[in-house]
Order: C-alpha cells, then structure tokens, then sequence
C-alpha cells in the first residue's frame, strides 16, 4: 500500500501527522470537552502519548489497515480524521475530532467528505461506517451531512471514563456514495476528495447546435458547388 496521501479541499489540507504534531496534539485535545466526545483519549494527553500514536500510524497504513489525517487549515493544525478496518476489512470505520476553537465552521463534514472518497476509492470497502455518543449530536449532523444513514442505538460502558454512554450508530455504503457522486454541470468530488474543476466562463464553449449548423452549411456549400460544376 501506498503511505498516506495528501488531500486537498476547498479549504483544507489533510496529510500525514509527523512527530513534530504532538504538541499541537495535545494542546487541542487536552481540552476536555474533546476527551469527553471520544471512546479512546485519556485526559490529561501527554506529549509521549501523542508521540507514541503518531508512530503507529506509517505502519498502519503500509499494511492497508489505517489511515490518519493530520486536518490542517492555512498549515496549522486544528484536528484529527481517519480511515481503517472493522473486524470485517470490508468495511471501513471512520473517525474524527476538530479542535474546539474551530467548531461550528463545516470542517469536519469537508474533512469527512475527502475521507470517505479516499476510502471508497481504494475500492476495497462495501460499508463505510461511523458513529457518536448521544450526547454529541453535532457529530450526528456530521454524519448526517456525509450521506450517512441512521443503523440503531446501542448502549454502552467505557472504562476509560468510567461512565456509560447511548453510542448512534451511522453507515454509508457504496451503492449510496456513488449515488451521492453522479456527475453534474457544477462539478462533483472525485474519488480522493477532491473537486472536479468547472469550466470557466471565459473559456470557450461548444454548442451541439452550432455544430449541427455549421455541418449543413458545408453541406449545402457542397452541393451548390457540384451544381455548378
């Protein structure tokens, strides 16, 4: 497998984390409010632990297992999407967090839309499928807004913070991507996220009907010209 691309949005960069991260790591998730929405961040986030993450993830992706995002906008770090494996490798568990001084700006749902054409594009996933606490909607809308369908509620205990949580369970498949997909005249995303250009207004356009036109005058050119011959 390839290392983890770069993918370009409207306004966002998402490319591979390096140590050199795990600072800004911990400065966003050390607030609590990002531990709180996650199954898996300890609270306090050490720079170690971060460190040690960021390390897991150049093996993960060589295998094809996962892949991890650093979400960047104008070069500075704000959070964290990725791609990988359930128990069944033919669907792919996506997950996310934004920084808290960048929340409610869409980035998420721009991130999450690059993600999931990547992952699909691979072409080795049927299901991709994501889901929430229920006491984080916002990141239900996210999912919402990414095509993503509602699958059921379960309800579940987390020993990493002690307390039990109603986890919304959230699933795109393929046959709904592709749907999402079908081209039109303002340009759709492509497989690794990124926007199939429009044609710009200055350049210029080719009608059917001018074409149709212009072969009937050659046409009539022709016979006219044989006439007289």
């Amino acid at each position: 497998m390839p290392d983890i691309p770069t993918l370009t949005t409207a306004r966002l960069i998402l490319r591979s984390f390096t140590l050199a991260d795990a600072a800004r790591v911990c400065e966003l998730a050390n607030d609590r409010r990002i531990a709180d929405m996650t199954a898996v961040i300890p609270h306090p986030y050490l720079e170690d632990a971060a460190e040690a993450w960021i390390a897991l993830h150049a093996p993960a992706a060589a295998e094809g297992k996962e892949f991890t995002f650093a979400i960047t906008l104008n070069a500075a770090l704000i959070g964290v999407i990725a791609v990988g494996d359930a128990q069944d490798p033919a669907v792919g568990v996506l997950g996310y967090w934004i920084g808290v001084p960048y929340w409610n700006n869409g980035f998420a749902t721009e991130a999450g839309r690059a993600v999931i054409d990547f992952a699909f594009g691979m072409g080795r996933y049927t299901r991709v499928i994501a889901d929430h606490f229920s006491i984080n909607p916002a990141s239900g809308r996210v999912m919402q807004k990414l095509g993503m369908s509602y699958q059921r509620t379960t309800h579940k205990h987390f020993p990493i913070r002690n307390r039990s949580h109603d986890v919304i369970h959230y699933a795109l498949t393929r046959e709904q991507w592709l749907a999402l997909h079908t081209p039109n005249l303002t340009g759709v995303y492509n497989t690794f996220g990124g926007c199939i250009p429009e044609t710009h207004e200055n350049e210029p356009q080719t009608d059917r009907t001018d074409q149709t036109e212009s072969f009937l005058i050659a046409c009539l050119i022709c016979l006219i010209c044989l006439w007289l011959i």
